[in-house]
């Protein structure tokens, strides 16, 4: 039997806020790993972010990430 409106309400408002482990999100990650994604899902995802701006603070924050991520790349490559 399905959950009543009210019922699925109560379970959403519980569930809020709340994250998964390291060890769900890492066996998460691995179910996903080697899943492509379909044209037409690539379509409707380019289609949904059509006009789509970062804000400067988004763009900052991605542009460290990236600057870390290829520190490390270099750090790994050199030993």
């Amino acid at each position: 039997m399905a959950h009543s409106k009210e019922t699925i309400e109560k379970i959403r408002k519980a569930r809020t806020g709340q994250r998964h482990s390291d060890e769900t999100r890492r066996k998460i990650g691995e179910g996903n790993r080697g899943k492509s994604v379909s044209e037409a899902t690539r379509a409707a995802i380019a289609k949904a972010r059509n006009g789509v701006r970062d804000s400067d603070e988004t763009k900052a924050r991605k542009s460290e990430a990236a600057t870390a991520r290829w520190a490390a790349v270099r750090a790994a490559r050199n030993g």
